[in-house]
């Protein structure tokens, strides 16, 4: 009777574990779904045994082949006790604080290549350049957990800083200026984050200072500098630092490959109309004849609705071929306007 009573206990007491746990279902799969599953597995494989040894004590069994037999049975209880309680460690053993911490670093550290990820897929598809950074600073501030930032581009040859955008609270609060001087020699010394008072010379308060600068540097021209605050004295991690430099690497890397793909693109044309040019000039035709073959291929290449050529000799201009937009001659006259009088010219060759 009392190993009936203690079995009887225990049964209800893992009924009513199985219980709460169903009952709080959602907010365990919120935290860790993976450790509801084991925690919800070994309670109720500890409710099977100990339902099957109250079944057993009351003679249930008897008839059953195998499992009327006492060892038998003793040593299938003991399997399933010793299986239930090591899933059931196993899920429980994820809710202690050092389990805890590894599980939310791991989360950090899958939100810091998220960043990786979005400015790669979104360099893929958008070309303008301001909306690469403003997204990228969103991203930055959102999944390395910045409280904010801004983005100043660089531009002209007096290396003039705007600001283009903003993002987090903090940078809602701070009033950021529009313009801000920076010291270039400062943000040439490397492409990665360095304190931003080293680098600003001009524009914010001491209070509202930057923590970090990331300069965003193509062809050793900076292009744009990103400010970010960290929100903590000890700043950011190694890795966090790291990541974001790669995420403005790739945006440098961007632009680098649309540069060079231009040039060579402008090259190719370039090639392609000094061929056609080459083509089109018959040394066995009069001069006017070629002059129209090459008037029409300026007027291909150059945003030109009249092409004229002057023939000079002695300083003097003897002859003026002019070629209108449809490429038939519009006049051959003996003598030439003087050219100070022609205010519509754009191009002289």
């Amino acid at each position: 009777m009392e190993l009936s009573t203690i079995d009887l206990f225990v049964t209800v007491f893992f009924l009513l574990c199985l219980v709460a746990v169903a009952r709080f279902r959602d907010q365990i799969r919120t935290i860790d779904k993976e450790s509801y599953n084991y925690i919800s597995s070994g309670v109720a494989i500890l409710s099977l045994m100990s339902l099957a040894r109250v079944h057993n004590s009351l003679g249930v069994f008897d008839l059953i082949p195998f499992v009327s037999d006492p060892l038998f049975f003793k040593l299938l209880t003991w399997i399933g006790v010793m299986t239930g309680s090591i899933i059931l460690v196993s899920g429980v053993s994820s809710w202690l604080p050092l389990s805890r911490a590894h599980r939310k670093y791991n989360r950090k550290r899958i939100r810091r290549l998220e960043l990786l990820k979005r400015v790669e897929q979104l360099i893929r598809v958008e070309t303008r350049l301001q909306t690469i950074m403003t997204a990228c600073l969103d991203f930055m501030v959102q999944l390395c957990d910045l409280p904010g930032g801004v983005v100043y581009t660089v531009s002209g040859d007096d290396q003039h800083c705007r600001l283009l955008s903003r993002s987090g609270m903090r940078a809602s609060l701070v009033e950021a200026p529009d313009n801000v001087e920076f010291d270039m020699s400062q943000l040439h010394s490397g492409n990665s984050c360095c304190p931003a008072s080293k680098v600003i010379i001009s524009g914010f308060s001491t209070k509202d200072m930057p923590d970090i600068a990331l300069p965003l540097i193509t062809d050793d021209e900076v292009r744009a500098v990103f400010l970010l605050w960290t929100g903590s004295l000890s700043g950011i991690d190694d890795e966090t630092r790291m990541n974001l430099k790669i995420a403005v690497d790739i945006i440098s890397g961007k632009i680098s490959s649309d540069r060079h793909i231009a040039e060579a693109e402008a090259y190719n044309r370039r090639q392609l109309w000094q061929a056609d040019l080459v083509k089109v000039i018959n040394h066995r035709r009069e001069l006017q004849d070629n002059f129209l073959s090459v008037a029409g291929c300026l007027i291909d290449t150059l945003p030109a609705q009249v092409v004229s050529l002057a023939i000079k000799s002695e300083g003097r201009a003897v002859r003026c071929l002019t070629v209108g937009e449809n490429r038939s001659l519009l006049s051959a006259e003996k003598s030439c306007p003087r050219e100070e009088k022609e205010t519509h010219i754009d191009y002289v060759l």
